[in-house]
């Protein structure tokens, strides 16, 4: 009997174990091969940004066509015109730098921004709340005056994508992140808020955290006119019917990389 009991206390003890040592080593394919802290353990705490980059486009065509060209067309509307809005940005702990590119066939235009005096740090709290705080300066193209500022979430929330079971994946509401087109405008801030901000977590170790987030979005609208009618000869009329093709197509990246900080940080 005494073995029986033994027995059952050692498969409690191993099972018991088990479990505290799978929910310590769940990781993601680039975190260390093991560790003795949970994910949300290692996530919790003040991370300061190492590096950030991110690749923005809009991608637009607008197709206008006619059931018969002729003599439908009386505008010479017909045709395909395309235009592309690229914004590549890139910044560390200190510094950033953002580039614009507009064209529309084949004339566009490109404008730069040079970002100083960037900090950001986020601190995330283990009740699913997180705060982030950051300054920035850049140059105002138009007046030529140095655009100083500061920006915040306090008190956001976050959480696991797939739940607490797999943690691979992190959603922010109201994330900050670098955004120059924000900043065409004069004094504009560098800044914007993204509602929900869902990023893989591409390592997470007690020192280091990588995010990051690929999307992808197409939408095509088709619009056609009333029927109208056009002189089509001296004796007839022609039966007209213009449709106009919208397309978009938006894609953007983003990769943060953030590092813990410690005492001899400063904010």
């Amino acid at each position: 009997m005494k073995n029986y009991i033994l027995s059952f206390v050692m498969l409690c003890f191993a099972v018991s174990t088990s479990l505290v040592f799978q929910s310590c080593t769940k990781k993601g394919d680039n975190d260390p091969w093991i560790s003795f802290r949970t994910r949300k353990q290692r996530l919790t705490g003040e991370w300061k940004l190492v590096s950030l980059s991110s690749f923005d486009q809009l991608e637009q065509s607008t197709s206008t066509s006619f059931n018969q060209l002729f003599p439908c067309d009386t505008a010479s509307e017909a045709g395909i015109v395309t235009s592309l809005s690229t914004t590549e940005q890139t910044a560390g702990s200190t510094t950033g730098y953002g580039e614009i590119q507009n064209e529309i066939g084949s004339e566009g235009s490109v404008k730069t921004f040079a970002i100083g005096n960037f900090s950001y740090n986020l601190n995330i709290d283990g009740n699913g709340t997180y705060t982030v705080t950051g300054t920035y300066s850049y140059a105002n193209e138009v007046g030529g005056e140095s655009i100083e500022g500061s920006f915040s979430s306090v008190n956001n929330t976050w959480h696991w994508v797939d739940g607490d079971r797999n943690k691979d994946g992190i959603s922010f509401v109201n994330f900050p992140v670098l955004d120059v087109k924000a900043a065409e405008e004069s004094g504009g801030r560098p800044i914007s808020y993204s509602q929900t901000l869902v990023m893989d977590m591409d390592r997470l170790s007690k020192e280091e955290l990588q995010l990051s987030l690929q999307t992808r979005e197409d939408a095509q609208t088709d619009v056609n006119s009333d029927a109208y009618f056009v002189p089509s000869s001296q004796d007839s009329l022609a039966q007209c019917i213009k449709t106009v093709s919208m397309k978009e197509v938006m894609r953007y990246r983003l990769s943060l990389a953030f590092q813990k900080k410690t005492e001899n940080d400063t904010l």
